[in-house]
């Protein structure tokens, strides 16, 4: 699928799109492409791909083999839906993984990543923004596998709360529950969810939280002995 895209300069972005990836090979697989075939001197504007079982967002300038972007260090699992949103704010490149911010280093690959810091905005071109494929060259189109629901391209940097929302599948029933437990809190505990709707329909459930108390591993003899030396 190609749409066309005013090619004006984009200071921030946010990609996004829920993908059910089903390859079971090892190459790349591009979700949402901006930009060229990766020629050296033509921009890569944007692309939110898979590489390697791992969701990645990047960019390359024009003129340079160098990218920058975001990735996860671990992969995600195949033929099961996820929501990936990639986000450039002006300066740095995020990767969300199911709502989570997941960023790490962007340097595993090779030397031309050059990591996820980046100030010089997002390259602009006139091709057209690309679902399920990028431009295409000789050697291949990176062909998208599987399926890709719900492409959403925004000009600004969406903050952490309105993807975790995105990332909530419609229906589905969430509770986030925040704190930090010590032993007195060792244990089961029943917790009420009262829920009432726009129209006053009510509604109570009860839950069970087990709290665990995971002892701490504690190094001494190595960490002494390197003091006295």
């Amino acid at each position: 699928l190609a749409i066309s895209e005013d090619p004006a300069e984009k200071p921030e972005i946010t990609v996004e799109a829920w993908i059910y990836p089903t390859f079971d090979d090892s190459g790349e697989h591009m979700i949402i492409s901006k930009g060229s075939n990766w020629d050296f001197d033509q921009p890569q504007d944007y692309e939110l791909t898979m590489d390697r079982d791992r969701p990645l967002f990047q960019m390359k300038e024009a003129g340079t083999d160098d990218w920058y972007g975001a990735a996860p260090m671990d992969p995600i699992s195949k033929n099961k839906w996820h929501h990936v949103a990639g986000v450039y704010d002006g300066n740095l490149f995020y990767i969300y993984i199911d709502g989570i911010n997941q960023t790490t280093l962007y340097n595993g690959w090779d030397s031309n990543y050059k990591g996820s810091v980046y100030q010089g905005g997002l390259p602009t071109s006139d091709h057209d923004i690309l679902i399920g494929k990028r431009q295409h060259a000789s050697w291949g189109d990176l062909y998208y596998e599987g399926y890709i629901d719900e492409v959403r391209i925004w000009n600004r940097a969406i903050p952490r709360y309105e993807i975790m929302e995105h990332a909530t599948i419609p229906g589905s029933r969430c509770l986030n529950l925040t704190g930090t437990p010590d032993n007195g809190d060792v244990g089961d505990h029943i917790v009420v969810l009262n829920v009432t709707d726009g129209e006053e329909r009510y509604d109570e459930a009860r839950l069970t939280i087990t709290v665990e108390n995971v002892p701490p591993h504690i190094l001494t003899e190595d960490v002494l002995s390197t003091y006295q030396d």
